[in-house]
């Protein structure tokens, strides 16, 4: 992408930000140098984060396909501190670099 835009302007980029970054970092700083105004959305579902889900259920990951039957009152605090940390360490890598980073919930 950075090869191609040639002029100055904005990229935005809007995510879920469930998969690792795993290189965007430095994907998003090269756009950056380059003189790219950078824009980022992080979206994501309200029951993605309260976890409030009150009986067992078989979930399925959308990507994988993978099913995995859960007790959510057993999970639920793990997973809220697990979430919360994740975008909070995406966050932090971002504002680092100078990147916005906005949060749609």
């Amino acid at each position: 992408l950075g090869r191609r835009l040639m002029r100055r302007g904005m990229v935005i980029l809007i995510s879920d930000f469930l998969s690792p970054l795993d290189g965007l970092e430095l994907a998003l700083e090269t756009l950056t140098q380059r003189g790219q105004e950078l824009l980022v959305f992080h979206l994501s579902d309200p029951q993605e984060l309260r976890f409030e889900f009150t009986a067992p259920e078989l979930f399925e990951d959308l990507e994988t396909g993978r099913r995995v039957y859960i007790d959510p009152v057993w999970l639920r605090n793990e997973y809220r501190r697990k979430m919360a940390k994740a975008n909070q360490t995406q966050r932090d890598e971002l504002e680092a670099r100078g990147q916005l980073r906005l949060t749609e919930d």
